[in-house]
């Protein structure tokens, strides 16, 4: 599973899920993402990235994720 941290009003929310292709957004606030087993392909920006289990990841407002 992925956490992955999401503004929700004025708060964060953390969340645990399992890896999906998701289409092409924005987010208007800072996103991190912690690969606890296995592996997972971040697009982000036309580029892709490779993560295994313990790499760490953090997404800048406004950079579209593809």
């Amino acid at each position: 599973m992925i956490p992955f941290f999401r503004k929700k009003g004025r708060g964060v929310e953390v969340v645990a899920r399992h890896p999906h292709q998701a289409p092409p957004h924005l987010h208007d606030s800072l996103e991190c993402f912690l690969v606890e087993s296995g592996s997972f392909e971040l697009a982000v920006s036309r580029q892709i990235y490779h993560m295994e289990a313990g790499d760490f990841a953090i997404l800048y407002p406004f950079v579209p994720e593809l």
